[in-house]
């Protein structure tokens, strides 16, 4: 920087606004950090087993639960969940093909994958004998995607080389 700034007068300029913004511009300033302090709750005063059985008015009863459950979720939440996920139909010539869904065995053509998450998986169909196909297929939310492919013989396809 200073090698151009020496050259020209051009570059002079330019150092000097630099160093006036550099100096001129508002910098926040450092804040020492302070951690709040905790807050303290009292803890439960013992309840007596007679002051259960009749309380008073002078004497509230509290009833202290050490246990903590998770709320069941509602029907929207669960409604949710289940609305990203669809379907997938494969067929294929011939049939009786081996169909895998993301590297993993999904079963013989024709087939019905139900409740796969929605968005792309990769998909292959392979038959003994025959060129194995794959692709990626995109499912959507509550649809049933189709896909119906035609697997090539071998022989035919050493014929196109």
């Amino acid at each position: 920087m200073w090698t151009f700034a020496s050259g020209s007068a051009f570059g002079a300029l330019v150092c000097v606004i630099l160093v006036w913004w550099l100096t001129a511009s508002e910098q926040p300033l450092p804040v020492q950090f302070v951690p709040a302090p905790e807050p303290v709750s009292p803890a439960p005063a013992p309840v007596s087993p007679a002051a259960l059985e009749s309380p008073t008015a002078a004497e509230p009863v509290i009833l202290v639960s050490s246990e903590q459950r998770d709320p069941a979720p509602s029907a929207p939440t669960r409604a949710k969940k289940e609305s990203f996920v669809g379907s997938l139909r494969i067929d294929s010539a011939p049939q009786g093909a081996r169909v895998f869904i993301d590297r993993t065995t999904a079963g013989v053509t024709p087939l019905v994958a139900r409740d796969l998450s929605v968005g792309s998986h990769a998909v292959r169909v392979e038959a003994d004998g025959h060129v194995a196909w794959s692709s990626a297929i995109r499912v959507v939310a509550d649809r049933q995607t189709r896909v119906h492919t035609t697997l090539a013989p071998l022989d035919s396809a050493l014929a196109r080389r």
